[in-house]
């Protein structure tokens, strides 16, 4: 990775539009805890609760530790060991996509506060609500998603566009059922007077290809070996092909958020060198 390489141009995510807001949270509150509490929790599918004393946040809490202080009729102290202070699991509006992943690979649930002015009094600290790992499967962060996605098949369009004076120089390297598939793109294009080449029949996956299989391509690209750019790109597809299925998970454990983030990574990597040779 060259210098250049090491920052990496991620967009944020306005965490603001997929929170949960507390009037939509299970809440608890020192002392006592209901019995129904973590059933509560568990129906509408809450994995920690945030615990307040009166008007003042704490943190967090799990809903197993809930149900072990319910069942054992032990109040919930202001010092136990389950609660993760908010400092610890805080996130803040504007986070980068990549360091929001990152976040909740390490914990499942975070608090969004915001720090803002308070003239003479200093700093307010404002907290919005709850953000969960699921939340990061919500329309707002497909979208992000996509739209690094649909970069960097843009610049491989460009690029495979630029590279050959043959269309059917990329297109034979394909697989038959790839090839059939743009041609007759293609044809029917032409047909109705609209011609816009052969790329705009081919997938994200089919200009992955062709780039692998273009003589010399991958290692102008910064790729050692062809071998190295499959490795490197292979995941890319698969999470193209989660984001456009709304119903299919983008994220559900801490090493699919890990996936992901490294997935796009090469996203961006990739868009950037390509883009640069196409310029």
């Amino acid at each position: 990775m060259t210098a250049d390489e090491e920052y990496l141009p991620f967009p944020e995510v306005d965490i603001e539009k997929i929170l949960v807001k507390w009037d939509d949270c299970v809440t608890v509150t020192l002392g006592l805890v209901p019995q129904e509490l973590p059933e509560k929790m568990e129906i509408q599918d809450f994995d920690c609760a945030p615990v307040f004393d009166g008007d003042t946040l704490l943190g967090l809490i799990s809903r197993e530790r809930l149900q072990e202080l319910a069942i054992n009729g032990h109040k919930l102290a202001d010092n136990d060991h389950g609660i993760v202070l908010t400092d610890d699991c805080e996130v803040r509006p504007g986070v980068r996509l990549d360091a929001l992943l990152s976040k909740m690979a390490e914990r499942a649930a975070r608090i969004v506060l915001h720090e803002g002015d308070a003239g003479d009094y200093g700093p307010l600290t404002v907290t919005y609500g709850l953000l969960t790992r699921s939340d990061l499967n919500r329309h707002p962060v497909r979208v992000t998603v996509y739209q690094l996605l649909a970069a960097l098949e843009m610049a491989l369009a460009d690029l495979v566009r630029k590279s050959v004076s043959d269309h059917l120089t990329w297109i034979k390297r394909l697989r038959e059922d790839s090839q059939a598939r743009i041609l007759g793109y293609w044809e029917l294009s032409k047909l109705k007077g609209v011609d816009t080449g052969p790329v705009a029949g081919a997938t994200l996956s089919d200009l992955l290809n062709a780039t692998a299989k273009l003589p010399g391509l991958s290692s102008r690209l910064g790729y050692k070996s062809r071998t190295a750019f499959d490795d490197a790109v292979g995941g890319i597809p698969d999470v193209r092909n989660q984001v456009m299925h709304p119903v299919r998970p983008l994220v559900t454990d801490p090493q699919s958020c890990l996936r992901i983030k490294a997935v796009l990574e090469e996203v961006v990597r990739l868009t950037r060198r390509v883009q640069g040779l196409s310029s």
